[in-house]
């Protein structure tokens, strides 16, 4: 039996107020090719399909067509995962009418109605229960035991307990009870794994909801996770897949995971980069010459976050200029030895009046002060009567 493992879809997520989702159709598009060629059984998505749990119509629309075109004419099954960028009522609210595609969303851990299958599936479920469902293809079984995101408090008042480690442990292991030695168990969750890596420079998060190994089943023959956008292996057997599209700089190549198994454990793990994965890219460049020199050099479809450093004002021809010439560059920053020295004290903008706040705002834009003429220009618009107001801000 083959699964493709896949997460973090963050459908309709926006880089610097730029729509992604041409981009993640493209992608979503290579996803099936993918799963086409390689002839998967399974497609396992777990959690944050949306990046916004009010996701927009065309998100909507466009994440419905990614399932129908997966889904090959009912035949292979599709399991949806909810993460904590997803609203569980609203992911499962086409339940009923997603599993005649063959269609599985597992927003929480009750019994899973399989009334509406589709019996003629090559792929199908044939029973479910508490965090579980049994899979058959051809003469293969396969158990996908889950755990999708709950708060930490919901959690831990599920599993009775005060500890969430243990909650999960709690919960994760009931689940699992479903494992048996004819099948290929899968456990499925989206959370943080103690020691996973946040971003390709292996930098890790430390917070208090972080999840050990060992409490997740070890009678697994494979744990699919999602939550962190870099794919990694920790321990045995849990996989992040890592995410679909490069949200941050320091993200790793977007890839998906194809896992082949049976009865007796994992065969083989393919890691499929996705060449449709748009790159967002760092550039940290001392002058403008130098800054266009390291932008060109770059896919001019990559996204560019670039940080220019100088010791005078720069002309705004020049930003303006560098800007149409790349308007890849989805966000630019200027520092000046100024800014550098103003970072390290502490400015009380609350007691400014309007003339000082202008002022501040044209030096951090430019690295210089305003000409006199330009600042008695802006209090003649109005900006004399400003400091009679009184805000709360």
């Amino acid at each position: 039996m083959k699964i493709l493992h896949t997460s973090d879809w963050h459908l309709g997520a926006k880089l610097e107020g730029v729509s992604r989702l041409n981009e993640q159709e493209k992608t979503l598009d290579e996803i099936v090719r993918i799963a086409d060629e390689e002839l998967v059984d399974i497609v396992i998505i777990a959690g944050d399909v949306f990046n916004s749990k009010t996701p927009s119509s065309e998100t909507e629309d466009l994440f419905f067509k990614a399932l129908s075109k997966l889904s090959d004419n009912s035949n292979r099954l599709i399991f949806v995962l909810s993460g904590n960028h997803d609203d569980p009522l609203r992911l499962s609210a086409s339940r009923p009418l997603a599993q005649k595609y063959n269609i599985v969303f597992a927003t929480g851990l009750d019994p899973i109605s399989i009334s509406q299958t589709n019996f003629n599936a090559k792929t199908r479920i044939i029973d479910s229960g508490f965090g579980f469902i049994k899979v058959k293809h051809g003469d293969e079984y396969a158990v996908i035991s889950y755990l999708p995101f709950i708060a930490p408090n919901s959690l831990m008042e599920l599993a009775k307990t005060e500890d969430y480690n243990e909650g999960v442990k709690l919960l994760s292991t009931k689940a699992s009870e479903a494992f048996n030695d004819d099948s290929f168990n899968i456990f499925v969750s989206h959370l943080f794994l103690k020691g996973g890596a946040v971003n390709q420079n292996g930098e890790t998060l430390g917070t208090a909801n972080e999840v050990s190994v060992q409490n997740l089943p070890n009678n697994a023959h494979y744990i699919a996770l999602g939550h962190l956008h870099s794919a990694q292996k920790i321990g045995n057997n849990c996989y992040y897949s890592g995410s679909i599209t490069e949200l941050r700089t320091k993200d790793a190549r977007p890839q998906v995971s194809v896992i082949t198994g049976d009865k007796t454990g994992v065969l083989d793990i393919k890691s499929i980069k996705l060449k449709n994965a748009v790159r967002v890219r760092e550039i940290v460049a001392d002058n403008v010459a130098l800054a266009y020199k390291l932008v060109s050099e770059e896919d001019k479809n990559d996204y560019i976050y670039l940080t220019i450093k100088h010791f005078d004002a720069l002309k705004s021809t020049f930003v303006r200029e560098l800007r149409r010439d790349f308007p890849n560059i989805v966000s630019l920053k200027l520092v000046t030895d100024r800014d550098q020295e103003i970072e390290s004290e502490f400015v009380d903008f609350k007691k400014m009046g309007l003339k000082e706040l202008f002022v501040e705002f044209c030096k951090y834009q430019t690295g210089s002060e305003p000409s006199e003429e330009l600042v008695d220009l802006f209090m003649k618009c109005g900006g004399e009567d400003y400091d009679s107001f009184e805000t709360d801000d």
